[in-house]
């Protein structure tokens, strides 16, 4: 019986984390998702005001470009950053 529950249990877990990261994906902005897939990747953000807004743009203009991110997609990712900035 309690290997039951437990089963159930962490089946219900999983299932609740999954909507719920789901749902984040939701209300995320393109410029969000474009830094989840173009930066975060290899780059963690642990403080986003850790740069100025001018910083950010430096940075993503300079990286960007090595990478050949468009520009429209940097302007994205520089809105994202100055955003949570």
């Amino acid at each position: 019986m309690n290997r039951v529950v437990a089963i159930i249990i962490v089946f219900l877990v999983t299932v609740i984390d999954g909507c719920s990261w789901q749902m984040a994906g939701v209300n995320m902005t393109s410029g969000e998702r474009l830094f989840r897939s173009n930066c975060r990747s290899c780059h963690t953000l642990p403080n986003p005001k850790s740069q100025t807004d001018s910083d950010w743009v430096t940075l993503v203009k300079r990286y960007g470009s090595q990478i050949d991110l468009a520009p429209e997609v940097q302007a994205k990712i520089i809105a994202h950053l100055q955003r949570v900035n």
